[in-house]
């Protein structure tokens, strides 16, 4: 999917993750437009469930084609974000973070079809 989005401004803690917004519009078609938390929110979880999916039809190709060999990159964060990796991060000394090694949906889709 081609990324039509583009950034602008200084402040780059503030811009989203562009890039994944082609993939929800390919899967779900919705409107992205929104600000604040809860556009976030919902934007971060759509982005996580259209990495799950399009991971999905990447495997079903390869399984189709009798591939059979797949190599997952990212296991996990390095940081705390929204990111491509399969588990959360997080820390115990850190104050407001998520304890890390929660699965994000894709480790539950790998875990589904991969991990039998």
């Amino acid at each position: 999917f081609e990324n039509l989005n583009s950034c602008s401004g200084n402040n780059v803690m503030s811009e989203r993750n562009y890039p994944c917004d082609s993939l929800i519009k390919a899967f779900f078609d919705i409107n992205l437009d929104g600000v604040g938390e809860n556009a976030f929110r919902r934007q971060l979880y759509l982005c996580m469930i259209s990495q799950s999916l399009w991971m999905k039809g990447q495997i079903e190709i390869y399984r189709n084609l009798n591939n059979f060999g797949l190599l997952i990159w990212q296991l996990n964060e390095n940081w705390p974000t929204g990111g491509w990796g399969l588990v959360e991060y997080g820390s115990h000394s850190e104050t407001g973070q998520v304890i890390g090694g929660r699965w994000k949906p894709l480790m539950y889709l790998l875990k589904r079809s991969l991990f039998r």
